[in-house]
């Protein structure tokens, strides 16, 4: 807290006891998960650090990154949910805390938009139905340990995805079989 003190050129002066008050300003130590690809829909990202407040923001360096919006959730916590653009540029991104008070904060190079994942062919690149277990390669780039595959439509089921490779993943599929019923 401070005073404040009014001084006139006559010398006159009014002062009110504990009028003001300087408040910290906030602090970010780590941001996590720290890194998104391109293409990255609607990810949760948590800050940490100290001094937030309800109504903080979050914001991030350069273009292609959105914060669609950001959760107070403690003094030491906040939330952003973000979406990285398809053509963002890849590379690190600083990080920014601003509270209502304006008081603000960047994390430099706090954050890193990662290339987002291809996929140029599969091998093989087709299974009849009622086949199980079956292992199917994907070959792409930018692939990195977790990465899930999918496909469209009904009738494949896939068991696991493994990742071997930044070019390389396997799919082990069932297929199921479809039966016609006659009369």
């Amino acid at each position: 807290a401070r005073d404040v003190t009014v001084t006139n050129p006559d010398t006159g002066t009014a002062t009110l006891s504990s009028s003001f008050t300087v408040n910290a300003g906030p602090t970010i130590a780590t941001v996590s998960p720290s890194t998104r690809g391109q293409n990255a829909a609607n990810q949760t990202i948590t800050i940490t650090g100290t001094g937030y407040v309800s109504g903080a923001a979050v914001t991030f360096s350069g273009t292609g990154i959105t914060v669609n919006s950001t959760t107070f959730v403690s003094a030491t916590q906040l939330t952003a949910n973000i979406t990285v653009a398809s053509n963002a540029t890849t590379g690190l991104r600083n990080v920014t805390v601003t509270n209502p008070d304006a008081g603000t904060t960047t994390l430099a190079s706090g954050f890193t938009v990662n290339a987002g994942p291809g996929l140029t062919s599969l091998s093989p690149s087709s299974r009849p139905q009622g086949t199980t277990s079956q292992n199917v390669t994907v070959t792409g780039s930018n692939y990195v340990s977790g990465a899930a595959v999918t496909f469209s439509g009904t009738g494949i089921t896939v068991n696991s995805t493994t990742f071997v490779s930044a070019t390389q993943l396997t799919a082990n599929i069932d297929r199921k079989s479809t039966r016609l019923n006659s009369s």
